[in-house]
This record gives structure tokens, sequence and C-alpha cells, in this order.
């Protein structure tokens, strides 16, 4: 597995960051050339002003966020999100899975629309939705985890870290470093066609 440790600028929109912004696009372009995938399908469950809801050329996003003011396709929590994407029978060549970080921020991130915060929510607010995405991750596809550690999807729902990235923000002392955890789903039975 790839460890890589760095000292860089993070903002609230951490693919604002080229560093992050690389790791994202050399997914983007294993699955291209390593699976043969000319247009890639992704999912973003909080893609807020994510750079994937101005729909980039070869490839085709899916983006979801509680935040009615934000310009994603979906609008909704992301258990509800995730739930639909499976009951649609959709697949995805990368899931890029940034939520809040902490209780801290998704607090803020509902008071920021109003909604109140449900007890569910902060016991395990994304497990479900974790279950839901990664049966619609594709075999070889990857997972592209953001937050402040580094536990990732796991190889309970089938995947295995190929990445680990150390961001500590640049200029302060006062914050937490961020994590990018790089998973990709191995392949439990043989395809044979």
């Amino acid at each position: 597995m790839k460890h890589v440790y760095r000292v860089t600028h993070i903002t609230a929109q951490p693919f604002d960051n080229p560093h992050i912004m690389k790791i994202i696009m050399d997914e983007v372009r294993h699955q291209q050339y390593n699976r043969g995938i000319k247009k890639i399908r992704i999912v973003d469950p909080f893609a807020r002003e994510s750079w994937l809801t101005t729909k980039p050329q070869h490839i085709d996003g899916i983006t979801n966020d509680l935040n009615k003011e934000m310009p994603t396709d979906y609008h909704l929590e992301a258990k509800n999100f995730s739930q639909l994407m499976y009951d649609s029978g959709e697949e995805f060549d990368i899931i890029l899975y940034d939520p809040p970080y902490n209780l801290t921020q998704l607090k803020r991130q509902y008071d920021g629309i109003g909604k109140d915060l449900e007890l569910w929510q902060t016991l395990n607010p994304f497990g479900e939705s974790k279950d839901l995405l990664s049966k619609c991750l594709t075999a070889g596809g990857s997972v592209i985890h953001l937050g402040f550690g580094s536990r990732g999807f796991g190889t309970r729902r089938g995947l295995e870290k190929v990445a680990l990235y150390n961001f500590e923000p640049s200029g302060t002392e006062n914050r937490y470093n961020v994590q990018v955890v790089v998973e990709r789903k191995y392949q439990r039975t043989l395809n044979l066609q």
C-alpha cells in the first residue's frame, strides 16, 4: 500500500486542493486505462459545490447534497440517496466520499440549512450509505474517502486499501490532518463469459 504525507493548504472545499484533485484524476486515469473504460461513472453523495457538479468531459457524475442551494442532481439524506442509487441499479467506477468529518461539521451542515440533527445521525451517520454504495461499485472500481480517519469503507464491504494520503494543513496548528484513503473493490468470483 502506498503512503504519502504532505503539508499543504486545506480549505473547506478539499477539491480545491491540487494534491487531492491529482489523487482523483489519477484514479480516473486508472479506471480508463487499466479497465478500458472511456466514460467514467462517479457518484458523490456529499458534493456541495464539487468540481463534479460541472460535469467534466469523459465523466458521468451523479451528485447529491442535502442543501437545496447546491448545484447537485439530488438533495437527499446520504442514506436515502444511497438507497435510491442501489434501488435504481446504478453502477459506478468511482465513489467520492467526502462527508462531514465529525459531529461539529455534521451539526454545522444541518444547522446551516435549518434541519434538526436526529440522534441516529450522530451515532453511525454514514454506515448504511457506505453499505449501499459499495454494492453499486463495479469490480475493480475505486473509493476515494476523505476524512479525519483512515478507515475508509473497509474489507467488510469488499474493498482493499491501495493508498493512504495524510495532508497536514499548513499555517495552523489547530486543525486536524485530512486523510484520503483510496480503496479498490476486488472481484470475489471469476467472470467467465
